[in-house]
Parts: structure tokens; sequence; C-alpha cells
């Protein structure tokens, strides 16, 4: 506990190995408790490496000034991991409700087009996102493609990110 405390304290200060420290020591139980909201351990992991790298690529000069007053590192880090939990639930909920609003013919026309949506990302992207599609987990993904679990989950996020901006386009060409 006052290891982690420390660790926290030469964070602020700057030092960034700290911050891998409380990295390897938190990571897990954080994880534990995202999974209890948002129920996946994908996900979860997910939302804990954000807000680690949401920490990272904060400024040393911002660090002090947002996180100066905090008495526990550990107690900040669990409420902001359940409260990123919270706000995925509210953004998954929120698609949900906004793709229950389109249209039926709208979506078969995407359906009917598929292929020409994913054409947008690269052959790997397009073979990894497909074998999604099909329901392989991304364990599964990446036996079969010979590749790290962390690159199919990173290849999964780059090409999501692609179709969202070509779908936000689409939605935008109706509004």
């Amino acid at each position: 506990m006052k290891n982690e405390e420390n660790n926290w304290r030469k964070f602020l200060k700057g030092d960034n190995q700290a911050l891998g420290e409380l990295y390897a020591e938190l990571f897990e139980p954080l994880v534990f408790i995202s999974i209890f909201y948002v129920k996946n351990n994908e996900t979860a992991r997910d939302i804990v490496s954000e807000l680690f790298v949401q920490l990272i690529t904060t400024s040393s000069d911002d660090r002090i000034a947002k996180w100066e007053t905090v008495n526990s590192c550990k107690a900040y880090l669990t409420i902001a991991v359940k409260n990123k939990s919270i706000d995925y639930l509210r953004k998954v909920k929120n698609q949900a409700a906004i793709s229950e609003q389109i249209p039926v013919n709208l979506t078969v026309s995407l359906t009917e087009s598929e292929e020409e949506i994913l054409s947008i990302l690269s052959p790997k992207e397009h073979e990894i996102f497909q074998l999604h599609l099909d329901g392989y987990k991304n364990e599964e993904i990446a036996e079969k493609q010979n590749l790290k679990e962390k690159t199919v989950r990173n290849k999964l996020s780059i090409s999501r990110k692609k179709m969202e901006k070509v779908f936000k386009s689409f939605l935008f060409l109706f509004a």
C-alpha cells in the first residue's frame, strides 16, 4: 500500500516508470472491478489500459494540478475505472438506441454493400475483421493469423475507427 502511494507521488513528479510499477501492481485488480460492470474481460482490459494511457500522456505539470490532492491512488484509480466502465455501458446503450432508429431498408442496403464498406480496410484488417464478424474470439484470430492477441485487438480497433468515420459521413448525408 505504501509502495503504491510512493509510486503515485513519483509519477506525479514526472517518473513514468513509477506508473509502470503501479500498472503492474494494479492492472488485474482494476480489470476485475471493470468486469463487474461491463461483464467482458476484453472490454474491461481495454478500459483499464485506456485509463493508464490517459495518465501517462498527461504532462507533468498537469499531473500535479489534477491529482495532487488524491490521498489514495488505489481509491482514485478504482473510482476512475468504475466511471469509465459506466461511461462505456452508456455509450453501448446509446449506440443500441441509435441502431434501432435506423430504417430497415437502410440496414438492408448496408448489409448488401458490406464488402464495399469493408474495402476501406487493408487486406489484413479486412481478413481479421471478417474473422471477428464470423464469431472468432481475438485469441482464435491471433492463432489463425499467427499474430499476437494485442495486435489483433489493435487491428480491430483501427478497423472500427475507419468504418466509424465512413458510417458517420454516411449518416451525415441523411441528416
